[in-house]
């Protein structure tokens, strides 16, 4: 797996466990990554968290169960 994906996957699990982490974006370098849950409509307990850089645009999703609504 290339070096910039494996940051990435750190990134994406960082953003998981803490969604307001202080990461820095892998592809560019210039700005703090965000963070955004999006709730999945059909599936109450799963959520989409996209996780992206405001200067260089790029994005990634994670799907995830919110395991406290049981």
């Amino acid at each position: 797996m290339p070096e910039t994906t494996n940051t990435w996957v750190d990134a994406i699990i960082r953003f998981l466990k803490e969604p307001e982490a202080d990461v820095v974006c892998p592809g560019c370098g210039k700005a703090r990554l965000k963070a955004m849950d999006i709730r999945v409509e059909d599936e109450p307990e799963l959520f989409e968290r996209i996780v992206y850089c405001p200067a260089c645009g790029v994005k990634n999703t994670i799907r995830f169960r919110d395991k406290s609504l049981r």
